[in-house]
């Protein structure tokens, strides 16, 4: 096992969950510019979503506070992937295996990732690709407010990449375990219909990823 799959699983497994707490530390200190977590929308939402902009730093006050300041700028680029995972797991699960969810989201306790910046943009939830556009390719993104803070887009690949081969085998484990009422490769088969699940270049390369390993599950006899 390489070195960066040795820290993708210690970060995946244990060091995401605290820098997402400092994330979630500063909304809770500076305000989220989110319309489900002022609970204006959606009360289900209440309390457990943002907005991607916050990952870039909007405040509701109009400001830019660095939500984002606790977390070290090498652990940027595995952040965005465990927090990209996070979010498609959940989509997926809920658009998918609807009849799961409730028992998926019981485990889980996702976060919920929106669109709205104040009164401004999608209210419903945003795409887990916007993660990087928030963070690396938007104009208006975090690492063109701090560029300091910058990552290069080959360690965003590396960490993307090495993070989605962790977190699909973690899945195929909870699957077999956990999650029986399906299998495992009908959660990859609806993943890889679901053209929302595979946009741009980290798309293709998770499209690409999956197609490799997991060939002899995609392949499956029984697949439907």
């Amino acid at each position: 096992m390489s070195q960066d799959h040795h820290f993708a699983a210690d970060y995946c497994s244990a060091l995401y969950r605290q820098d997402f707490d400092l994330f979630w530390r500063s909304l809770k200190t500076f305000g989220s510019v989110s319309r489900t977590r002022s609970g204006h929308l959606l009360a289900l939402l209440r309390g457990t979503g943002f907005s991607i902009c916050d990952l870039a730093g909007d405040t509701l006050t109009g400001g830019k506070i660095d939500h984002l300041r606790g977390i070290s700028t090498a652990h940027l680029p595995w952040f965005a992937a465990c927090l990209f995972w996070e979010q498609l797991t959940d989509q997926v699960f809920f658009s998918h295996f609807i009849h799961l969810y409730k028992t998926y989201a019981a485990w889980a306790l996702p976060h919920k990732m929106d669109g709205s910046c104040g009164w401004a943009g999608d209210i419903g939830l945003a795409n887990p690709y916007a993660v990087y556009w928030a963070l690396e390719e938007s104009a208006s993104g975090y690492f063109s407010r701090w560029p300091a803070r910058r990552a290069s887009h080959a360690s965003m690949i590396t960490a993307f990449m090495t993070c989605s081969e962790y977190h699909l085998q973690i899945l195929e484990a909870l699957f077999a375990e956990k999650w029986t009422d399906i299998p495992f490769r009908h959660f990859l088969a609806a993943l890889l219909r679901d053209s929302d699940c595979l946009k741009g270049e980290y798309g293709a390369e998770l499209k690409s990823l999956i197609t490799q390993k997991f060939q002899h599950l995609l392949n499956h006899p029984k697949e439907v």
